[in-house]
Parts: C-alpha cells; structure tokens; sequence
C-alpha cells in the first residue's frame, strides 16, 4: 500500500474553565501524524459556531513528519461575559 499521512489529535477538546475579562488563557492541542507519509496542513479552520475570541498558533501551513507531532496552541481571549 502506498504511505498515507494520518492525523490524530489528543485531546479532542479543550475546556478553558473562567477566563475573565481583560484576561486570556492558552493551551497546547498535539497534531501528531500517526501514518507513514508527510503530514500537509494546509489550513487550521474553527468548528462552525466557534467564538472568534479564540485563536490559534502557529498558522498553516504545516508539515509533520511520519511519527511526529506539532504542537497548536490555542488561546481564548474574552471580550464579553457569557458562554463561549
């Protein structure tokens, strides 16, 4: 079979807790290629719905070798009170 990247992600979500106002938390997501072939991550898009007070670093592209991680950092900076 010919090699093909795989991605895996752990964990599958990030629960920042309270964050107040004027404040802003950070927490790492591992992208890991589990395949056999280069990792391409060409974009890093939020699900539908996601506040734009979160953000994400470093920006794509990507590239993760066979065996591999990278590590995205996402950070969430509220502007209004609520749920997010």
């Amino acid at each position: 079979a010919a090699p093909t990247p795989a991605i895996a992600l752990a964990p599958t979500s990030l629960a920042f807790g309270t964050v107040t106002l004027g404040n802003q938390a950070s927490l790492a997501a591992p992208v890991r290629n589990t395949g056999t072939a280069p990792l391409n991550v060409a974009a890093i898009a939020p699900c539908a719905g996601t506040s734009a007070e979160f953000s994400f670093a470093p920006a794509a592209p990507l590239a993760i070798a066979p065996g591999q991680s990278a590590t995205l950092t996402v950070t969430y900076r509220p502007v209004d009170a609520g749920t997010d």
